[in-house]
């Protein structure tokens, strides 16, 4: 594993990234502070005392996970449950119409726990507003679909 700062959630590099989050922003306290993508590398004892150290220093006030597996919600949140922490508040997944994956275990997790559910790209990087993969806007037809699009998947 190479050692306990390697991980990316290890307790200094959250101290370093934190410190350097609240000079760029220009600011004393970060709302929510987000782990983005699970640390296997480093054990949730460390991030939560990491967070607790953060919390009781006023420099964050909830923490969340963004592309967390139900699987590490339930972790993440059984840790800090055995710290007396509140643990996560939210998770951040990509979810829209088309790409519902988090139904299946995260929601669940995240109902379980208490957590709120952000979705990330609600939209499909436009695709749901009008918008095709070449920034195309649909037809005022209404069908909702762009002409290079459906030009497209027809040849498929």
């Amino acid at each position: 594993m190479g050692g306990p700062t390697r991980g990316k959630l290890s307790a200094l590099n959250i101290r370093r990234a934190l410190d350097a989050s609240l000079t760029r922003l220009q600011t004393d306290y970060i709302d929510l502070y987000q782990f983005h993508h699970i640390d296997r590398a480093t054990p949730w004892d460390e991030i939560w005392q990491a967070v607790d150290v953060a919390i009781t220093a006023g420099k964050i006030l909830y923490v969340g996970s963004s592309n967390f597996a139900g699987w590490h919600i339930a972790q993440a949140q059984e840790a800090a449950r055995q710290r007396n922490l509140i643990g996560l508040s939210s998770e951040q997944s990509f979810y829209n119409l088309i790409t519902r994956d988090i139904e299946l275990e995260v929601i669940p997790a995240a109902q379980q726990y208490g957590l709120g559910i952000i979705p990330w790209s609600p939209l499909q990087g436009g695709l749901l507003g009008g918008v095709s993969a070449q920034g195309t806007r649909r037809q005022a037809s209404g069908r909702g679909t762009c002409r290079r699009y459906r030009a497209g998947h027809a040849r498929a």
